[in-house]
């Protein structure tokens, strides 16, 4: 037969009860004076046995009716209240303490979150000798659960965030659709009379609907010219529709562009000879091609030279030159005309936004131009930038990618 082990005595009972990995209080009613404690539960509190041994609980850990912070007390002295009364077990809801440091004069306190349960012990008259009350230590659990719900906080706040910047985003979109339909469609409506006008000049001034006199005929040219100005202003804002709306299309080549330099040179030479002003297509020791799109980028060049045309006074140069830039190659429009001030040099490639511009000044376009430009050299790979000084001129540069 095994060897019985003895049973356990009174030794036996104080190890459990100081060993206890869980914080143990002794409390003998009904004063509630602390008859025990465990060495888990001084160091939870962060006290010393020898300082609330033979206490009253509530001279230990005072339950001040003004502070907001001794609430958890307080609903400790209800729960052993109800112990005490019903002789039954109670199980408080987790509680916030403040434990006072021991090291700490009238200060340091550190925040514990503590889920209660008092037992009462009875004697052999049913009447409740002492109070066993137990706690668990859960703030690590509540500080888990409150950085989750601060994460979650964060979570939905991202995802309204989102919702937002799509729905803005949606609304922008549809504000500009409806912008550029609008645009293509007024567009195409004004062309309709402003041909019908052409027409109609052209009719009289070859004199089909009779004869007409030299004043009259001096007129009909004015009403031809008008007539082209509002129609290339229309074709700009036309231009600039398609490109907001995406539906531009590009026919990338090998473009040679000495090619284009003179064709665009000779276009805009009558117009710099009326005004006086000097062109000049500076030669270059090798050709120059771009992989881009050979219409867009005389576009381009047209809209540079009639700039420069525009905003070079009488008797002033105009230059055109190209270079080759490792991948890339160039193509400069250099002025002697009136130059951009420095906090305008991004405004101008805004669209509809002229420098200086004025309501005495008809004869100027719509000011898409060199929005237009700029946007369709990036759209090739390339870019249109901009160097200027006031009173001395201006260079405008069309980047583009390299053809071999």
């Amino acid at each position: 037969m095994p060897e019985r082990s003895p049973p356990p005595n009174d030794a036996d009972y104080r190890a459990l009860f100081q060993g206890a990995p869980a914080p143990f209080l002794a409390l003998r009613p009904p004063e509630l004076t602390i008859i025990a404690v465990n060495d888990a539960y001084l160091r939870a509190t962060m006290t010393e046995r020898d300082a609330i041994m033979g206490r009253r609980l509530f001279d230990v850990f005072p339950d001040n009716p003004d502070d907001p912070a001794a609430s958890g007390v307080r609903n400790l002295r209800a729960s052993l209240e109800r112990v005490m009364a019903t002789r039954r077990p109670d199980r408080m809801a987790v509680q916030k303490y403040d434990i006072r440091r021991p090291d700490s004069s009238g200060g340091g306190f550190e925040e514990r979150w503590w889920s209660p349960l008092n037992t009462p012990v009875l004697g052999d008259d049913g009447a409740v000798t002492s109070i066993i009350h137990w706690v668990e230590n859960v703030t690590e659990l509540i500080r888990a659960q409150a950085d989750q719900q601060e994460l979650d906080r964060l979570l939905l706040a991202e995802r309204q965030a989102l919702a937002e910047a799509r729905d803005a985003r949606a609304e922008v979109e549809a504000a500009n659709r409806a912008k550029s339909d609008f645009l293509t469609v007024m567009s195409h409506e004004l062309r309709t009379p402003l041909n019908a006008i052409a027409g109609y000049a052209e009719l009289m001034e070859l004199g089909l609907r009779g004869p007409i006199t030299m004043q009259q005929r001096d007129d009909l040219r004015r009403i031809h010219a008008s007539q082209q100005h509002l129609l290339g202003l229309i074709n700009q804002v036309l231009n600039y529709a398609k490109l907001e709306a995406g539906t531009v299309q590009y026919d990338i080549t090998h473009v040679p562009l000495d090619d284009v330099v003179t064709a665009a040179a000779s276009l805009i030479a009558p117009q710099a000879g009326a005004k006086g002003l000097t062109l000049t297509v500076l030669e270059k020791p090798t050709p120059c091609a771009a992989r881009a799109d050979a219409d867009k980028v005389r576009q381009i060049m047209l809209n540079l030279l009639s700039n420069a045309v525009k905003y070079t006074n009488r008797g002033g140069h105009i230059a055109i030159g190209s270079e080759k830039k490792s991948d890339q190659v160039r193509v400069s429009v250099r002025d002697t005309g009136l130059g951009v001030p420095p906090d305008k040099l991004e405004a101008i490639f805004e669209p509809f936004v002229q420098v200086g511009r004025a309501l005495n000044r008809p004869g100027e376009g719509a000011g898409l131009g060199l929005s237009i430009s700029r946007d369709l050299a990036r759209w090739m790979g390339g870019d249109l930038t901009v160097e200027s000084k006031v009173g001395v001129g201006s260079t405008f540069t069309l980047s583009l990618p390299r053809s071999a």
